[in-house]
């Protein structure tokens, strides 16, 4: 978890409703697809008050964890078909 904390409360689960293509995609080849949160809330995709979130110390460093787990999770995927 790189030290965050999750919402897991009733309020932020039934933030998340977006779609995408991904399933699409995932019939076809191993996917994975991570939400980041950014501390936005309640402010989500789309609106004015995202973007201001967008641009602050904490989405920087939201992104960077992201990319690190995943960094990581693609390292996991290589070991394994090696073993």
């Amino acid at each position: 978890t790189l030290g965050r904390s999750f919402d897991t409360s009733a309020s932020a689960s039934r933030m998340n409703r977006a779609s995408t293509d991904m399933g699409n995609v995932s019939q076809l080849v191993p996917s994975i697809h991570p939400y980041i949160g950014i501390g936005s809330l309640p402010a989500t995709n789309h609106q004015k008050e995202f973007a201001e979130h967008c641009v602050r110390p904490a989405a920087e460093l939201a992104l960077t964890d992201a990319a690190t787990a995943l960094a990581w999770t693609a390292i996991d995927v290589a070991a394994a078909r090696n073993r």
